[in-house]
């Protein structure tokens, strides 16, 4: 039987990481879509990303399908798991890519909320934490950085038929 000060621990982890995840997922969402730019410091391809084919490297074709997409839980949600039958339209692709920003924004900060669990943590479960919280956001992150240069090329193809 689990003790009780480790079934504390759990159910008050539980909850934090609930709220780690759902408020900046929240508040990053009411965000106005013109303070996110593709190629801001934060978004912008790097060299070494190489169109985002880097991440092809990590297989990233076979399992960024799995990944599930936070913008279902709110209703002006945008959903990013794959391109609709909208594609072709450039009003669509230019959202599209700027909401690649928003979701990357979300799991950077995420990131940076890890440290607030050695607060009530012992250093023996905190530690843990860093592991977790990358687990559950990294994959989500290279994702938002292997679409993004895609839907690029897909968006300066139709604009050059223009």
């Amino acid at each position: 039987m689990i003790g009780n000060e480790v079934l504390w621990i759990i159910v008050l982890n539980s909850v934090a990481w609930f709220l780690v995840i759902f408020i900046p997922g929240a508040v990053i969402q009411k965000l106005p879509l013109r303070l996110f730019r593709e190629d801001g410091f934060l978004y912008r391809t790097r060299s070494w990303e190489r169109g985002g084919r880097v991440y092809v490297v990590l297989g990233i074709k076979r399992w960024k399908e799995l990944l599930p997409d936070g913008a279902g839980i709110f209703p002006d949600g945008f959903r990013k798991k794959r391109v609709s039958i909208h594609g072709a339209d450039e009003l669509y692709l230019k959202r599209f890519i700027l909401e690649t920003c928003r979701a990357e924004l979300v799991h950077w900060v995420i990131i940076g909320l890890i440290p607030l669990f050695f607060i009530w943590n012992p250093p023996q479960v905190a530690v843990w934490m860093i592991p977790f919280g990358l687990a559950i956001n990294l994959p989500c992150l290279l994702a938002q950085r292997f679409n993004r240069p895609r839907l690029k090329r897909i968006l300066q193809r139709i604009l050059q038929k223009i």
